[in-house]
């Protein structure tokens, strides 16, 4: 059962009061268990909540949310007023809050890949950053936590944080108090991009002292490694974000917003034909590039090759190259590493036994670090900006545990003032540090390669590679932009 008209706006009635409730857009639908919107409430800006009766668990939902408002309220945390608690005239159970029209959802600020109309300066990154930890620590000082502790669940308005979604908020417990606090503040800040450094900074200092940078680097740690692991084994089958389609000879994913996209869908259906009408980038033994312009786009279509007979059999019950790529284009991603955006991936299957597979990227029109290989490094503008981006790079793949295996100059792309990373099928995650340290350090050793006819370049980039890893040995795992 529909819990609300199909077209919006639209008005709701109460079952105990004749105020006026008005629908404007919906921001959340979950079918059949619950709808989140904004509107007004008696003519007051607001944020309704409304659970449909049919759903089996939508009182437990209902009594949820009201109980963690109550909470939050009880306790002087801040957070928008309470304006209904209630029943629809259906049935439906309803709560409905005070809307804070100017704030805004740090998610939208600060979550990795977002774009943004303007540059936010590091003021305003470190006063959102203190004002957040402050928040949090105010949650925990009086018992409380917030379990969906992500960053959609925090306002910003006027240099405060307001923490919102009662459903989420629960009592921390009395056992293993200080341990709980650490791993909900290591939530928080694992969600953030790995060079937010400032914002996960301020965050800290708004916190507190109570625990060390190094408690706080394990946590965090720990808490990127399962956000990664949940989040990978989404990219594989059919989610929210991306749709699996099973043949008898193939399996295809694809992003869901890239199905209306006809002219993406005729080359995924003859994916050979497509590569032949295209521009021919790389004719190696092992992998076929090739870009081609769908639709008046840019795309690139990277054909995994079988190099041989007893490659083939090697690689019948082994994770194709092209889905490796495809979870690592997100894994990087997800913490806010550029790299060329997967949008499809093919893999030709007989039953379990994978045989030749591709992957569908954006194309990014950006130079090759390669053009950077002889030019004299004083002589270079970019040299400077080059050199910290990729000793950037290296030191967020380390922070994140991750080595690329292959960082030779055609691997990278740089624009002026970022690095694109290239290449993914070889990048894996370390689990001991010690080959954590080992294949950084060979990672190192392949990008000075790069340079070595520009002695002056390699050496500048060698002080730049060691002073980074030296920094992030007591760090928080985060780094400056």
């Amino acid at each position: 059962m529909s819990i609300l008209p199909e077209q919006l706006p639209a008005n709701l009635s109460l079952l105990d009061s004749d105020r006026l409730v008005e629908l404007e857009s919906r921001i959340r639908w979950l079918p059949n268990q619950r709808g989140t919107y904004l509107g007004r409430y008696d003519g007051q800006p607001a944020l309704i909540k409304c659970y449909p009766r049919s759903c089996a668990t939508a009182q437990r939902d209902f009594s949820r949310e009201l109980k963690g408002v109550h909470a939050l309220t009880n306790h002087g945390i801040t957070t928008p007023p309470l304006l209904y608690q209630g029943q629809l005239a259906e049935g439906h159970y309803c709560v409905i809050t005070e809307f804070l029209i100017d704030s805004v959802a740090l998610d939208s600020e600060f979550s990795v890949g977002e774009a943004h109309d303007r540059v936010l300066t590091d003021a305003h990154i470190t006063s959102v950053g203190q004002a957040l930890g402050e928040a949090i620590y105010s949650l925990h000082a009086v018992g409380l936590e917030q379990k969906d502790a992500h960053l959609g669940n925090f306002l910003y308005q006027n240099s405060v944080v307001w923490v919102v979604d009662g459903a989420g908020i629960a009592p921390i417990g009395r056992w293993f108090n200080r341990r709980k606090r650490l791993r909900n503040l290591a939530l928080v800040l694992a969600q953030l991009p790995v060079t937010a450094g400032v914002l996960a900074q301020a965050l800290v200092a708004g916190y507190g002292d109570d625990f060390t940078l190094i408690q706080i680097h394990v946590a965090v740690d720990r808490q990127r490694r399962r956000r990664e692991q949940r989040y990978l084994r989404k990219t594989l089958r059919s989610c929210s974000e991306f749709k699996l389609t099973r043949h008898q000879r193939s399996r295809q994913l694809i992003r869901r917003d890239q199905l209306a996209e006809k002219d993406l869908q005729q080359v995924l259906s003859d994916l050979e034909r497509a590569m032949a009408e295209g521009m021919s980038l790389k004719k190696g033994n092992s992998a076929t590039l090739v870009k081609i312009r769908p639709g008046g786009r840019w795309l690139v279509i990277k054909r995994y090759n079988i190099k041989s007979v007893w490659h083939r059999l090697r690689r019948l019950l082994r994770t194709t190259r092209a889905a490796r790529s495809w979870q690592n284009g997100y894994r990087l991603t997800m913490w806010g590493v550029r790299t060329p955006l997967p949008l499809a991936m093919v893999e030709q299957r007989f039953g379990p036994l994978r045989g030749r597979s591709y992957l569908v990227c954006e194309y990014t029109d950006m130079p090759g670090c390669s053009e950077y290989q002889y030019h004299p490094a004083d002589d270079d503008p970019n040299g400077e900006r080059l050199i910290k981006a990729l000793a950037g790079t290296v030191a967020a793949l380390k922070s994140l545990g991750l080595s690329h295996g292959d960082l030779k100059a055609d691997n990278l792309k740089f624009d002026g003032q970022s690095l694109l990373l290239l290449d993914l099928d070889s990048l894996v995650r370390l689990r001991s540090r010690r080959q954590l340290h080992r294949s950084t350090r060979g990672d190192c050793q392949r990008l000075l390669r790069n340079w070595v006819e520009d002695a002056a370049f390699a050496d500048r980039l060698k002080a730049e590679l060691d002073s980074r890893d030296t920094g992030f040995s007591t760090h928080t795992g985060f780094m400056n932009a």
